[in-house]
């Protein structure tokens, strides 16, 4: 049997941006977006744009890896 193997989290990088997994250092800018009440209006979390909430998320998001 043949395997493939694959990156699941390869960096892309294009003319505009450039897209690669989180990691532990982009805290405080994505919590500066995050920061706002209105993104999380419609989330059953709604409470998420507080700091000590969004805290305990981040590291559920780096730990994913490719893995849904």
């Amino acid at each position: 049997m043949l395997r493939m193997s694959f990156d699941l989290q390869p960096i892309l990088k294009g003319k505009l941006l450039e897209l690669r997994p989180l990691r532990p250092e982009d805290f405080n800018d994505l919590y500066a977006v995050a920061s706002d009440p209105l993104i999380w209006e419609q989330h059953p979390i709604k409470d998420r744009y507080k700091e000590e909430v969004f805290n305990a998320f981040f590291p559920r998001g780096l730990g994913i890896r490719g893995s849904i």
